[in-house]
């Protein structure tokens, strides 16, 4: 046979092995990135991803996502070598006890309890995330994340467990949205609360969305909640389970037997969901004594117990995350007046409960992607994409009219190849009121219940994408250096709204009202919004939260801001519906606007 022979043969071979298996095969399992993806792939540091071999559906509700066993450009590491998704509620627990013991030396014994002392001097160097009111400890090679956050009582706790698994019926119930779209109140925009003038304190209760529509779903969700709650208490109380309580005001924390697991889907229609939940008892975190090098949990057993027998209920509380972080891990504290490395911290004896909930290891979060990935600012389809993906999730608490609380950039997760929600619900817990709470919310009685918060932290996110990190960072430093009281009277002090948040507030009312002289094609629903935010610039109701608005030093500052981002914001090329849906989240004329209501973001043709 010639060798011309031998490679027609060979050509033969190839092309019959294509169309009996691989070209089959690449019809039942699409390998090709929906479009959605196609930015994040052109990206430089994303360009090395390769794709998965397993089937990527692109649909176009709900895209599909890149599978992150492949994107080694977060972690720079390979996939979890051990992972503990779906381990057993004891190997996760002891999983995480070995971890900290490992930084804590001998025990003593004090009432039963045995405390952990910590090492001298000793560094962690265990990854985590230090949040306002909690710990994440990142176990990227198995996979999951610790959530550690104290809680006050066994109820609380319980209440926190018993929301994610009302919201397990809430992600995956297919008719609780179209039952919600067919309420007309979702529709209507609620302007009054700056337009209305004389209408005094107005209250959560009063608007007519919340009547019509929020009230009657948040208490059915309530409802919900206790059963979940009783339920959880019957499943992971041992207490409760032997008779020895009737309920979670009255149970006890047995921290070696409490917990319990979830049904172990960890991202459904944009949520993240933990997998498991115990109990973990840590000493409450102390300044250690520069003086003689110990703290009071090192003094005897009687004195610490005299000083530290009676802990307030609100003190457990306020114990803030980089309290809790120096406690479990032992991290050396910045001195702010040397600005050197101080002692680390310590713990005292009296023991705090700590909830602690386990996630599937996130690859990183929205803030921190914009800062490696998006300094200068995101393409219009990937900050679409990141949109999406919050408004699925925010729909799905949206009509059973819960809000988030605490929606911001840190708070949207990338896991397993898709943008996620995390930390629910936050509604006492949030450690950016500025950028999560709506300004216009703020002023009224009960308003962190009103969904529009979670639309003004939404709009922020928004703005972050598409402004880019560095001009995000240069405005919020420029506004952090405005005191509205070097403007106005001191007898004219605004009571409801804190410096920042009134900066803020007037910025984006003047970003928003100069739309309509950029010269761009702009829809109804931002015509609307530019009209509105003109109008409040001259309400009754900013000159009285706002006093210094009245001043055209300060509005200049403040238009200088707006100018900035308006750069970045209002540029010919952007994507139509892109800022159909910023200017719908930034309308804070509107108290009723939702995520039910908002236009779906959606790429131009």
């Amino acid at each position: 046979m010639t060798m011309r022979s031998h490679v027609l043969v060979r050509i033969s071979l190839l092309l019959l092995l294509h169309l009996t298996c691989i070209r089959p095969f690449a019809l039942r399992h699409c390998t090709l990135f929906p479009k959605q993806h196609t930015a994040l792939l052109r990206h430089p540091a994303l360009a090395r991803a390769r794709t998965s071999k397993k089937a990527l559906s692109p649909r176009c509700s709900e895209p599909a996502g890149v599978q992150d066993s492949h994107l080694k450009w977060m972690e720079g590491s390979a996939p979890p070598s051990q992972n503990l998704q779906g381990a057993s509620l004891h190997d996760v627990h002891a999983h995480l006890d070995e971890i900290l013991n490992s930084l804590w030396d001998d025990k003593i014994e004090v009432e039963g309890f045995r405390q952990p002392i910590p090492r001298t001097g000793n560094t962690s160097h265990i990854k985590h995330v230090v949040g306002g009111f909690s710990v994440v400890i990142r176990i990227p090679e198995s996979g999951i994340a610790y959530r550690m956050q104290p809680m006050r009582s066994m109820k609380h706790g319980i209440t926190w467990v018993a929301f994610y698994k009302m919201l397990e019926e809430v992600a995956n119930d297919k008719v609780s949205i179209p039952t919600a779209l067919r309420n007309d109140a979702i529709f209507k925009p609620d302007r009054t609360t700056i337009f209305e003038a004389g209408i005094g304190k107005k209250a959560w209760e009063d608007l007519e969305f919340v009547q019509e529509f929020q009230d009657e779903r948040l208490r059915h969700a309530t409802k919900r909640l206790v059963q979940h709650r009783r339920n959880v208490m019957k499943e992971g109380s041992l207490n409760y389970r032997s008779g020895k309580c009737r309920s979670a005001s009255e149970c006890e924390i047995e921290s070696d037997e409490d917990g319990g697991m979830f049904t172990g889907v960890s991202i459904v229609n944009g949520i993240m969901f933990p997998s498991h939940w115990f109990w973990v008892k840590v000493g409450r975190p102390s300044e250690v004594n520069v003086d003689d090098g110990k703290s009071e949990g090192y003094r005897g057993h009687e004195e610490a117990h005299s000083h530290l027998s009676v802990v307030r209920q609100d003190d457990i509380k306020r114990i803030k995350g980089s309290e809790l972080a120096s406690a479990l891990l032992l991290r050396k504290t910045q001195s702010k007046e040397k600005q050197e490395n101080s002692v680390p911290m310590a713990v005292d004896l009296k023991p705090v409960f700590t909830l602690v909930s386990v996630f599937p290891h996130a690859q990183g979060d929205v803030g921190g992607l914009c800062k490696k990935l998006w300094a200068k600012g995101a393409q219009d389809n990937v900050t679409t994409l990141v949109l999406q993906s919050v408004l699925r999730g925010l729909r799905r608490l949206h009509a059973i009219g819960v809000p988030h609380g605490d929606l911001k950039a840190a708070n949207v997760l990338y896991a397993s190849g898709r943008f996620c929600l995390t930390d629910l619900p936050a509604l006492n817990w949030s450690a950016t009121p500025v950028l999560t709470k709506d300004p216009v919310a703020q002023t009224m009685i009960r308003g962190k219940r009103l969904l529009c918060n979670d639309m003004w932290g939404l709009g922020f996110i928004g703005l972050s994408l598409v402004c880019g990190c560095e001009r995000m960072e240069t405005v919020k430093s420029n506004l952090r250096q405005i005191d509205p009281l070097d403007y106005s009277s001191t007898s004219s002090v605004s009571r409801k709204l804190d410096g920042v948040t009134q900066n803020w507030l007037v910025t984006i009312l003047l970003l928003l009202s100069s739309l309509k002289g950029r010269g761009l094609a702009l829809s109804p629903i931002c015509l609307n919004v530019s009209e509105a935010a003109k109008k409040a610039l001259t309400s009754s109701w900013i000159r009285r939260n706002v006093p210094a608005v009245q001043n055209p030093s300060y509005r200049e500052e403040c238009a200088f801001n707006a100018d900035l981002l308006a750069e970045k914001v209002f540029t010919s090329d952007r994507s139509t519906s892109l800022l159909e849906s910023l200017c719908y989240c930034l309308d804070v004329t509107d108290v009723a606007r939702n995520a039910l209501a908002m236009p779906w973001p959606v790429e131009d043709a």
